[in-house]
């Protein structure tokens, strides 16, 4: 490049003084131009985002190069224009061109067509000027020379045009490759301006400043490979949009008033406004279309396409307004799907998108007969419009029905959505079922009501359909909003209620079932309501819970038990263990274990006799930010325990993994105890789960001797009800402590045992039973049954069974092991199918009892041998999960430690 620069200022010399001859003239402007090619062409061959630009640049340079030392070389061919000679002129203009295009498509981001034909307009209103400024400069007779040089000139014009206007439409922003380009352009219009003026005016050769102008303006484009090329996003403003056209109408119409017709500015002018005319159409179209975007994106859902609440309210006051003049009932529906965040956090938030889509377009599906269904018309029913359906927020939808005769036609909408909805969604590689829970408001024509009051009443009947449970509909009741503004009221008042000391605990105390007496208490919170009075936590957590407000009750909760059990200790009550429940709210907080060591510290008391109770749906449903809570707070030396704990999939299968110290049996459970009932069974496999766990079982709500006894047979040793007293005041459990009276009576002989059995074999025939009884409650299975395996005999005895279906297992039934569907199963690794004839095609007891739902697991000894299995079976499929047989191993498990198997024990194979 520098050679290039050093030879162009040469070539100026020579031309000034004409020493040297024509070889040193050809000598030097090839080294110039030549050197532009070859920086060009470099540059092109680099990882440029802009190197098919540069490529076609190179081109057009050397085509312009070459034409340039032919002018040079043979005398006079200006004057023989056209002539082979101008071949390379003719060739530069459209590569010049198309290296500008490739340049602007790379570096500027979102051009349009339109702005191609602002670039365009540029171009030609540049060369309208500049034909303006040159024309009267021209004198004497326009030969065909004349007009070629004329064309190139306007052709230079044009290209600094399409700069400028590409320049201008960026912003005017990082133009360092632009303005090279622009600057070299600008170059050659000087150069070929003077140029024509000078051949108009009948000179043969050129004068000193194009001479040095040429070859200077090709070295200029050559620099413009090495500038910045970094894409920009179009300007957005008013200039960019709409300077150009206007500037250029401004520009190009005194051109054309003004000047001659068969002039080459009044050409360009009129085909400038003629291009100015065409692009002002083009905006006037994206305005529109631009307009009716934004008035669509108004009034509707951007996900889903449905109506937002703003549409939704509009065609509810219409509808509202007709009904007042037409009679009938509008009905809207107001659905909102049940446990839509586990489906977000389990698959993601794109699919959670998914399946919203997929929802509205289910809910157009099930009132696509709507008009015929709920308005009863026969004939001409009118079509559903889209908007009537509306997504408001999150998964919230709404449904409006118009021209309704009677309450129950929206009643048959409702079920219909729900059934649709219920149908299994299946996106990509994910399947899903959905349930919805649906608030109906009726606005009939004998009361004039707003829009936002009926959309407010179906919203506050959806969430008493969910209080009520999942996939259900209710009908607004004025209760209901009696009930919202209630609530109102109480969060306002639970708003003050730790700053102004209203909240206390009272403490119900725990025993040890053995001894009777009591080990530790329970802190219960209760609300000192200014006008109501003491409230119980269920009239008020809730409320805490759903507005965050249970954070700071909770920390209240903690410290203050642990300063009453510091002023229990102080004051020489005897030892004591404290036991606090802590809600969801303040688990997924993260900091509560360091709010725990606080409290601890603060209060001097020892972790270990402090414990966390956690309901099993938190522990459950949280998954591992309450695995990560429970083991920072276990790292304090703090105990935990789940509280409520019941029987379901989730709980039973996980509980393995739980880092608990105690679970606590739900007071339903212990409600239903007694000794030898079957509704006991619940409480009897938890305890014996607890057990084969190695954790405490405490027992909540024993209220009778019933209860006491039928726990103590069972095992439990921990327990709290009201039969021991309810949750009492601090100084009530300093006299009970003092007063160190059993709570319990202490055990007394049963008479309920069977007389022909030893106790430890009725507990085990029971706990069997129990367990047989569980397991076909959570499967779902027909029949469950217990065998052991005579390994010698090979023979199966089925010792224990359960049938509630078309299957039959006959108890006491012995078979050939080799024919057995369990034995196919071991040896196969199956532990559940729910299709047996495909599994286990050559089972000769699958072809005698015909079932399709199949599970098992084998019973193992501490020995590490097979002993027996535990089986389930069905004649439908029943669609099962792996907690399904987690649950199964675990009740296996069970069933081998307490020596369950009955029969003489033989020679097990492992």
């Amino acid at each position: 490049m520098a050679l290039g620069a050093a030879a162009c200022i040469g070539y100026a010399a020579h031309v000034a003084s004409g020493l040297g001859g024509a070889a040193v003239a050809v000598i030097l402007l090839a080294l110039a131009l030549g050197g532009a090619v070859v920086a060009c062409a470099v540059a092109a061959l680099e990882r440029s985002p802009a190197r098919n630009a540069w490529r076609l640049l190179a081109l057009a340079l050397a085509a312009y190069g070459l034409t340039s030392i032919t002018y040079t070389v043979v005398p006079n061919v200006a004057g023989n224009f056209p002539s082979v000679y101008d071949l390379g002129l003719f060739a530069f203009y459209p590569l010049a061109f198309a290296a500008l295009i490739a340049f602007v498509r790379r570096r500027v981001i979102g051009f349009s067509a339109a702005l191609w034909i602002d670039s365009i307009v540029g171009a030609v209103v540049v060369a309208a000027l500049g034909a303006t400024v040159i024309w009267p400069l021209l004198d004497g007779p326009l030969g065909l020379a004349v007009v070629g040089q004329l064309l190139f000139f306007l052709g230079d014009l044009g290209f600094l045009g399409f700069l400028l206007a590409a320049y201008a439409l960026s912003g005017w922003r990082d133009a360092s490759s632009l303005g090279f380009l622009a600057g070299g352009a600008a170059l050659l219009t000087i150069a070929d301006g003077v140029w024509v003026v000078d051949v108009a005016g009948g000179a043969a050769a050129p004068g000193l400043l194009p001479s040095f102008l040429w070859p200077a303006a090709v070295l200029v484009l050559a620099i413009a490979p090495y500038g910045q090329v970094r894409a920009v996003a179009l300007s957005t403003s008013t200039w960019s949009t709409v300077g150009i056209p206007g500037a250029s109408a401004v520009a190009c119409l005194p051109i054309v008033l003004l000047s001659a017709t068969d002039t080459p500015q009044h050409i360009l002018g009129s085909a400038a406004l003629g291009l100015v005319v065409v692009r002002l159409t083009i905006s006037l179209r994206d305005n529109f279309r631009m307009f009716a975007t934004i008035e669509e994106a108004a009034i509707t859902d951007p996900l889903t396409g449905l109506a937002n609440r703003k549409l939704l309210l509009e065609r509810l006051d219409q509808s509202l307004s007709r009904q007042s003049r037409l009679g009938g009932m509008t009905a809207v529906l107001s659905l909102d799907l049940d446990d839509f965040k586990a489906i977000n956090d389990a698959h993601g938030h794109e699919f959670g998108d998914e399946v919203l889509v997929a929802v509205g377009e289910r809910l157009a599906i099930s009132l696509r007969h709507y008009d015929s269904i709920a308005r009863g018309a026969a004939t001409n029913p009118r079509p559903l419009q889209r908007e009537t359906i509306g997504r408001l927020d999150g998964d919230e939808f709404v449904v409006l029905l118009e021209g309704l005769r009677d309450p129950t036609d929206a009643t048959g909408v409702a079920e219909r959505i729900l059934t649709e909805l219920r149908t299994p969604l299946v996106t990509g590689t994910h399947e899903v079922s959905l349930e919805a829970s649906t608030g109906i408001a009726i606005a009939d024509d004998t009361v004039a009501r707003a829009g936002s009051e009926v959309l407010r009443d179906a919203d506050t009947a959806m969430y008493a359909a969910k209080r009520a449970g999942k996939g259900h509909y209710e009908f607004f009741e004025p209760r209901m909003h009696d009930a919202v503004v209630a609530r109102t009221k109480l969060i306002r008042d639970l708003d003050g209620a730790v700053e102004n000391s209203q909240l206390r605990l009272l403490y119900q105390p725990q025993v040890d079932l053995s001894s009777g007496r009591m080990t530790g208490v329970e802190a219960l919170v209760r609300w000192q309501h200014p006008q109501r009075g003491l409230l119980s936590p269920d009239l008020f957590i809730p409320a805490a819970e759903s507005t965050g407000m249970i954070v700071a009750i909770d920390d209240w909760v903690m410290r203050e038990a642990c300063t009453q059990l510091r002023a229990w200790d102080d004051a020489g009550v005897g030892r004591l263990d404290m036991a606090v429940n802590v809600s969801a709210g303040r688990l997924v907080t993260g900091d509560l274990a360091e709010s725990l060591d606080s409290v601890l510290r603060d209060t001097g008391v020892a972790a270990e006799r402090l414990e966390i109770e956690l309901t099993e749906t938190v522990a459950v449903e949280e998954g591992t930010n309450t695995l990560a809570a429970i083991t920072r707070i276990r790292e304090l030396g703090v105990r935990a325990a789940i509280d409520d704990f019941g029987m379901g999939h989730s709980a039973l299968s996980r509980l393995r993994s739980f880092p608990v110290d105690r679970l606590k049996i739900d007071r339903s459970f212990v409600a239903t105890l007694s000794l030898g009932a079957e509704r006991g069974s619940l409480a009897d496999v938890m305890i014996a789960m607890g057990h084969s766990l190695g954790l405490e079982v405490v027992a909540e709500g024993v209220e009778t001797q019933e209860h006491l006894r039928a726990l103590r047979a069972l095992g439990c040793r921990s327990a709290q009800g009201y039969l021991f007293s309810k949750p009492v005041s601090a100084e009530q459990i300093d006299r009970l402590a003092r007063a160190g009276a059993p709570l319990a009576p202490p055990p007394e002989d049963s008479d309920a045992r069977a007389e022909d059995l030893e106790p430890s074999s009725l507990e085990r025939e029971r706990l069997t039973r129990n367990l047989l009884a569980e397991l076909q409650r959570l499967t779902g299975v027909e029949s469950t049954y217990l065998t052991r395996i005579d390994w010698s005999e090979s023979r199966q005895h089925i010792t224990h069974a359960r049938n509630a279906g078309t299957i039959d297992i006959p108890e006491g039934l012995t078979v050939d092991w080799s024919e057995t569907i369990c034995r196919q199963a071991l040896e196969q690794g199956v532990n559940y199918t729910d299709d047996v004839p495909a599994t286990f095609p050559n089972s000769g007891a699958g072809d005698v009892l015909a079932p399709q739902t199949y599970l098992s697991v084998p019973l193992v000894n501490s020995e590490g041998a097979i002993e027996g299995t535990l089986c389930g079976v069905s004649s439908k499929p029943v669609r099962l999960g792996p907690e399904a047989t987690q649950v199964m191993e675990r009740f296996g498990q069970i069933i081998t430690q307490s020596l369950v198997v009955p029969g003489e024990r033989q020679d097990a194979r492992s």
